[in-house]
């Protein structure tokens, strides 16, 4: 059976998804209880390596495994046992050729900062929280530049040399809100990408950076000015399409 686990995260307590030895991630408590329960070595694998700190309300693992397993059971078992960081929506069979990264068509990402003269400390561990309130115009025109196909070398931190560092964003959107919902839409990110595009745009509200920087690195140029990222808390993987 090929197994397709949907989860949702708060990642506040976690080094991120992928498994690190000696370290709390998302990938490495769930292997440990399926390993537990099935009584053998399982690994499985994810739909995007998320950051320390990232959330998820959207995250797919999928892993094999040569029995006959009771699905609802296993979502029950993962639920009573993983406690509330994690909570598992849907557990089904999929096909051996289905893969929870490959198999992929968009990933929608989501960055919430409370813009606002009044702040909600419940929020603070999911939100960015701007010492100023930010220009939200200034935010829009910095973002809508990301739209197309660029090169993001100069915007993400790739895994090796070798890495197709071309991106294509799809969509982009700012609500209107206090509470800033950014969102970003395409069939691919890189590393860090997306915590250093919001950090350009906090960087263009404030006027730190021009349009014509943005644009140049964008262009895979590089400018004197390094890359800001942004803080992790406030990002979360919102929707995955298959």
């Amino acid at each position: 059976m090929n197994i397709l686990i949907n989860c949702s995260f708060l990642g506040e307590h976690f080094y991120g998804t992928q498994k690190q030895s000696e370290k709390i991630t998302v990938q490495g408590v769930i292997e440990e209880k399926l390993s537990t329960l099935f009584s053998s070595n399982i690994k499985t694998t994810t739909c995007s390596r998320l950051d320390r700190g990232v959330n998820a309300l959207d995250f797919y693992l999928s892993f094999k495994i040569d029995k006959e397993v009771n699905l609802s059971h296993l979502r029950y078992f993962l639920n009573r046992s993983l406690g509330p960081d994690i909570f598992f929506k849907d557990i089904k069979e999929v096909p051996d050729s289905f893969s929870p990264r490959y198999s992929a068509h968009y990933k929608t990402y989501l960055y919430l900062i409370q813009n606002s003269d009044i702040k909600n400390p419940l929020l603070a561990n999911i939100t960015y929280i701007p010492p100023q309130k930010l220009d939200k115009k200034l935010l829009e025109e910095c973002g809508k530049l990301f739209v197309g196909v660029h090169d993001f070398k100069y915007l993400s931190k790739p895994l090796d040399k070798e890495e197709n560092t071309v991106m294509t964003i799809d969509s982009f959107s700012i609500d209107e809100d206090d509470l800033l919902k950014i969102r970003f839409k395409g069939s691919a990110f890189l590393r860090y990408q997306i915590r250093f595009m919001v950090g350009t745009m906090l960087r263009y509200s404030k006027k730190k950076i021009s349009k014509e920087e943005v644009e140049k690195l964008l262009r895979g140029e590089k400018i004197q000015m390094s890359p800001l990222k942004a803080e992790p808390q406030g990002l979360l993987l919102e929707k995955v399409e298959y």
